[in-house]
């Protein structure tokens, strides 16, 4: 069946990256070029995200072109990398790293954070240290697997034995195993998803708490609110569907290795899913944030595209507020719905 064949993925994944080459370039064209300047704050954290998001993106699609024997932590890459000698291990760390690089997700949850409620707070001191701290864990964290990765004809053997049925075609390939005790693996992996996700539901908790309290205090008008709400929305949708677009595989993976069911066409399937979580984030991202929607609508002459901004900003304090910090934080969540009016 043509599914399962290195063909069929490569093919695939190269007419992924027809597709999402010039889309990268218009989507950094437009952050770089097209966000207002009185958005400074949040440009360079939307640009990383993006950037990452585009690296991921290329290494599956065109520099690496992973073709995996799951359940077996075993394969053998068919990419430009390959052609050009890189070592089957060192493709593998590029991989992950960049999978993992939940570091840019944390920074723009904690950018908005930081410049709507912590800018006068203690907070100031920890925030480089902490985000710095994360981006040096995106490439280090899986350093542990590649230094314990066994010898090969061992190995090797060990996933024939595992996959019986394996296509006469997989013997005659150069097959790379990353692994034959997959704890060295999981627990890396498993680790740095968790703390990921723990630093960016937590600066989701402070954003969503923070906002309430400013709710409960009316000092703000009910279309202010809105559309801070609004421009965080948008940041969340993004960052969904590029979380979706890597989860969905990394559970379909989980279970091949739980249940030891290997189908080669479904793992196929399962990475050209995951190349396409930059072509949807970037359409996502132009769609989201209006001054790219605006652009795009000016590009295309689609009115749907384009919109109207339907609300207006009208500040109104109400009752007056004894701490000092506190005020600090209104104004500076003021300040900042002043700078995102251009997304509405």
């Amino acid at each position: 069946m043509y599914l399962d064949t290195p063909d069929f993925l490569s093919n695939a994944l190269h007419f992924l990256t027809v597709l999402g080459v010039p889309l990268h370039i218009f989507g950094s064209y437009c952050i770089l070029f097209k966000t207002p300047k009185n958005m400074s704050t949040v440009k360079w954290t939307m640009f990383s995200l993006h950037f990452w998001c585009m690296s991921l993106d290329w290494s599956v699609t065109i520099l690496t072109v992973p073709f995996l024997l799951f359940p077996a932590m075993a394969g053998y890459p068919l990419g430009v990398l390959t052609m050009l000698g890189v070592r089957t291990d060192l493709q593998v760390y590029l991989i992950v790293s960049l999978l993992f690089s939940d570091a840019a997700i944390v920074a723009i949850f904690e950018n908005r954070y930081f410049q709507i409620f912590a800018r006068d707070q203690n907070w100031r001191r920890y925030r480089i240290p902490l985000l710095t701290i994360n981006y040096v864990l995106s490439f280090t964290f899986f350093i542990p697997a590649l230094v314990t990765v066994p010898e090969q004809g061992p190995a090797l053997e060990e996933v024939y034995r595992l996959l019986p049925s394996l296509p006469s075609y997989v013997h005659e390939l150069p097959i790379f195993v990353l692994a034959v005790d997959v704890k060295y693996v999981v627990i890396p992996i498993d680790a740095m998803a968790s703390l990921m996700t723990i630093e960016s539901f937590t600066f989701v908790w402070l954003l969503y708490k923070n906002m309430s309290k400013i709710s409960e205090t009316s000092m703000l008008s009910a279309n202010t609110f809105k559309l801070q709400r609004k421009f965080l929305k948008a940041v969340y949708i993004q960052v969904d569907v590029y979380m979706l677009n890597i989860i969905i595989p990394l559970l379909v993976i989980l279970a091949s290795m739980l249940s030891n069911f290997y189908s080669q066409a479904a793992n196929n399937l399962v990475f050209i899913f995951l190349a396409c979580h930059g072509l949807s984030s970037t359409i996502i991202m132009l769609w989201a944030h209006k001054p790219y929607r605006t652009f795009c609508g000016e590009i295309f002459r689609s009115d749907f595209l384009v919109g109207r901004s339907r609300f207006s900003v009208s500040i109104r304090p109400k009752r007056s507020i004894r701490d000092e910090s506190y005020q600090r934080s209104v104004a500076n969540m003021t300040g900042e719905i002043h700078s995102i009016l251009p997304y509405f």
